[in-house]
């Protein structure tokens, strides 16, 4: 996602385009592995006058409009999918190295993935839809 498509984003679900939203984004955009709200506070631009707290709120925003995955361990990343291309209901597939920590979306998948987790919801009692799907173990760098 560029940053106007940001902006228009923040703007279209009236919300205002402030420079700590920018540079959280740009941040998250920029990372190789999540990164937890800590990090991103410690790395933003201390002329912002943002706090923790601060992050806190955008990042909760920016999961609640798609823009950034929560992850488990309350580390955040962006969200890298584009959200216009599919015909079918879209979810996310997170690749997760148990070893080194490192996270990201698997941005292309096909119909059969998304409907393999349709019929996970069918089957689960507790969850009736699926919107995310972890893969867990090591990465290329990781592997012994």
């Amino acid at each position: 996602m560029t940053e106007k498509e940001f902006e228009n984003t923040l703007r279209t679900n009236n919300h205002r385009v402030t420079q700590a939203r920018k540079e959280i984004f740009r941040l998250l955009q920029k990372s190789q592995k999540s990164l937890s709200p800590r990090e991103i506070f410690e790395n933003i631009n201390s002329m912002s006058g943002t706090d923790l707290v601060s992050v806190y709120r955008n990042l909760t925003l920016f999961q609640e409009l798609g823009l950034a995955h929560r992850f488990q361990d309350g580390s955040f990343a962006s969200c890298l999918h584009e959200h216009q291309d599919h015909s079918h209901r879209h979810i996310h597939i997170i690749s997760h190295c148990v070893k080194c920590g490192q996270k990201s979306e698997i941005q292309s998948h096909s119909e059969a993935i998304c409907s393999l987790a349709e019929e996970i919801g069918k089957l689960s009692q507790a969850l009736s839809l699926v919107n995310e799907i972890v893969i867990q173990g090591h990465c290329i760098n990781c592997i012994d």
